[in-house]
């Protein structure tokens, strides 16, 4: 039997961030973080970034509080901007639970779960906008 190089990466992509948020009808959530998978460069297999996110929401309920947070995404990785919309839901009493799904603009979807202090409960549909940096463009430069 002959060997056979492994198959090229999934354009997946793991991620996890820390940020903080509060809505009241509407609401923003603020959050900084690293992502590792699939480059979308091409010249590199895996590459590892990090980004900022912004989101916007407008739903039912009020909360606040702040997170550390992993998702999961169809998505492979690249720097630049990307905007993204979904559903999040979240709250808790003493701890905030949080579980976003997001689709952006190429039809790729991410999932999303974090968990932090904070107080309220939240469900509403949810825009962001991401800024990513990655390792693939700055050993290019």
């Amino acid at each position: 039997m002959e060997w056979q190089p492994p198959l090229k990466p999934m354009m997946r992509s793991v991620s996890f961030d820390i940020g903080y948020s509060g809505s009241a009808f509407t609401g923003a959530s603020d959050s900084y973080g690293i992502a590792v998978g699939g480059s979308d460069a091409g010249s590199i297999d895996y590459d590892i970034c990090v980004y900022h996110t912004i989101c916007d929401a407008e739903g039912i309920g009020f909360a606040v509080g702040g997170a550390l947070t992993g998702a999961i995404s169809e998505s492979g990785l690249s720097s630049g901007e990307s905007v993204s919309e979904g559903y999040t839901v979240g709250g808790g009493y003493i701890g905030d639970f949080t579980g976003t799904v997001t689709t952006d603009n190429s039809g790729n979807t991410s999932r999303s779960l974090g968990v932090g202090p904070g107080l309220g409960t939240f469900a509403g549909k949810i825009t962001c906008n991401q800024s990513s940096h990655c390792a693939v463009e700055w050993i290019k430069k």
